[in-house]
């Protein structure tokens, strides 16, 4: 088996944001030709996502404190779940509505594309997600929104190899996860390739080297999957993502909380689809809420930053993309490390 089809529509639009983004920040740098299987409709939506990308490195926003010094003060075990700053945010939101850290992909255009040529947009990805069969579980730091909203709640975790429930141990094998292996929920990956493959190429963009030793490492893994579990080979043929694992979440608000299983270094990029109204995504440590429509893509560092999604009228899904460390260390994936904004600049100046 070779490396997986659709790895390689991730890598070509990363390729081309990295090389749009260049010519953008250089005028001497030629604007590079866009991958041949990308249709002119689809292509016209991937540059107003790379237009959004390239305003957020014009309007960062800067903290008051240092990302080092307070990552080292956090417990290991320290989950930063607080219902009360929750129901507080959700009731007097203060809303940040400028892209510096959201990128609003857009609602009427946001292609898929296929070998067969087909696009389709965020409705048609929101139809999809919204067919899925999940569990239902209301414990933790999830909970399902109010009665009123009567659509189907519950979360689809998706990996091609993750750790079994409770066996995270050196000896435990890595597994496909239960859900992936549900042909319904296969065939929901090949539906959403493209625009899992965006979310890949934001991704190349702001966490560049964890990017490039995860996709390397999925390849590895593809190219030697004689040796493999068999639902791991056959998850593998429709992974598109440099991450780990994607959870879909139906219907369900987020209790301010933090993402204990990932690496403190990297971001997860969650996607926020459906029809609803009032979305906010609250970031305790940063003291504002951002505006979380539907077609939002929010990068977030969700070990380190205290988050929660607030309920909606409506009904909402978050594809939401994460990296689970103890799975990245079994793959041999290289750590990622602390980038500022002057190293992304720097990358995009071709110094990679």
């Amino acid at each position: 088996m070779t490396a997986p089809d659709f790895f390689q529509y991730t890598r070509d639009l990363a390729r081309y944001f990295r090389g749009r983004l260049r010519s953008l920040h250089s005028p001497s740098v030629p604007r590079p030709a866009p991958p041949p299987w990308l249709e002119p409709e689809a292509q016209a939506s991937v540059e107003r996502v790379i237009n959004m990308l390239e305003e957020a490195f014009k309007s960062s926003y800067m903290t008051t404190w240092d990302v080092w010094d307070y990552a080292a003060d956090l417990s290991p075990r320290q989950s930063g779940s607080n219902e009360e700053w929750r129901r507080n945010s959700c009731t007097i939101p203060t809303d940040l509505r400028t892209s510096r850290v959201r990128y609003p992909l857009p609602r009427s255009t946001v292609p898929y594309n296929r070998p067969a040529g087909s696009h389709f947009t965020l409705t048609f990805i929101w139809d999809h997600t919204g067919s899925l069969s999940p569990k239902k579980r209301s414990n933790g730091s999830w909970r399902d929104h109010h009665p009123e909203n009567e659509g189907v709640t519950g979360i689809v975790n998706l990996s091609p190899s993750w750790f079994s429930q409770g066996h995270e141990g050196p000896e435990d094998p890595l597994r496909a996860s239960a859900d992936i292996q549900e042909p319904a929920n296969s065939t929901y990956l090949q539906n959403v390739l493209l625009a899992n493959a965006i979310v890949g190429a934001i991704y190349a963009v702001i966490q560049p080297d964890l990017f490039e030793s995860s996709l390397a490492t999925f390849e590895k893994l593809a190219n030697h999957a004689e040796a493999l579990d068999d639902p791991i080979n056959i998850a593998l043929r429709v992974w598109a993502t440099p991450f780990t694992g994607l959870s879909v979440i139906l219907n369900r608000e987020m209790i301010d909380h933090r993402d204990l299983k990932g690496y403190r270094e990297s971001f997860d990029l969650l996607l926020t689809i459906g029809n609803y109204t009032g979305g906010r995504c609250h970031l305790a440590g940063l003291g504002f809420s951002l505006v979380y429509d539907p077609g939002t893509v929010v990068a977030l560092a969700g070990n380190v930053l205290q988050h929660g999604v607030c309920p909606v009228l409506g009904d909402r899904a978050c594809l939401a993309h994460f990296w689970h460390k103890k799975v990245g260390e079994r793959l041999g994936v290289k750590r990622p490390q602390w980038l500022t904004m002057a190293d992304l600049i720097y990358n995009l100046s071709g110094n990679q």
